[in-house]
């Protein structure tokens, strides 16, 4: 039976930690993304689309939140991923300014 050094004690002891530090920090991503779901308070998270001359021109929802689903009465399914003309084409561009 091989004897196990303290170097290799420690290594182990670091490897340990280090991964415990990663869940922790996924669960408490986990956390804060349920809790900004929940949040009675519109939340979106949106990227920008510009045209070649550096003007916005349109967004992307890359995250929304329950209340939010229900004030513009989409889906989180249907927001995602889809830009604000894709969604909502009003013909206007009064969102910008």
């Amino acid at each position: 039976m091989k004897k196990t050094s303290y170097k290799d004690l420690e290594k182990e002891i670091k490897i340990l930690k280090r991964n415990l530090k990663k869940k922790a920090l996924r669960s408490k991503t986990a956390q804060y993304q349920e809790l900004l779901y929940k949040v009675p308070l519109l939340f979106k998270i949106i990227e920008p689309i510009y045209n070649q001359k550096g003007a916005l021109i349109d967004y992307y929802y890359r995250a929304v939140n329950k209340a939010f689903e229900n004030k513009v009465c989409k889906t989180k399914k249907q927001l995602i991923n889809n830009s604000y003309t894709q969604l909502f084409n009003d013909g206007g561009s009064h969102w910008i300014d």
